[in-house]
């Protein structure tokens, strides 16, 4: 569920401003496929019905984050914050459900480190000089 108008003004913005630090505050997808909320009420399917549109998920959150960084490159853009948000969670919650798909946990799934970002997870401040960010799902 990407917004495109919303992405093209914050490439803009980033290509402006040319930003020394960039802070992702998270929910960069919305991880429908794998989300509790989704199952409510349900029987859940066997999970080789999930594990696709997990992987459809990340394959389109990946690429919606490829543009953002490709902007972040172009001015040189070295550091990085993912502060990981409630849905983000959510892949992580599926991978406590199914300890052997390591691979969907949010920084893995998500390539942070080959990204550069530094991840800071669910509920954790980032504190930068006087200025703290956070996800703001519950505090």
């Amino acid at each position: 569920y990407d917004d495109k108008p919303a992405i093209n003004a914050l490439c803009e913005a980033i290509a402006l401003v040319k930003p020394s630090i960039y802070v992702d505050l998270g929910d960069v997808g919305e991880w429908e496929s794998c989300s509790h909320w989704k199952w409510k009420k349900k029987k859940r399917p066997p999970l080789e019905y999930i594990v696709p549109d997990v992987d459809k998920e990340v394959v389109a959150v990946n690429a919606g984050m490829d543009v953002i960084d490709r902007v972040l490159d172009e001015v040189d853009c070295t550091e990085r914050h993912f502060i990981e948000g409630n849905h983000d969670n959510w892949l992580n919650m599926f991978v406590d459900e199914h300890p052997y798909l390591t691979q969907y946990r949010v920084p893995k799934a998500l390539k942070l480190d080959k990204r550069g970002y530094t991840y800071h997870p669910m509920g954790k401040f980032l504190k930068l000089g006087k200025l703290y960010f956070y996800h703001g799902h519950m505090l």
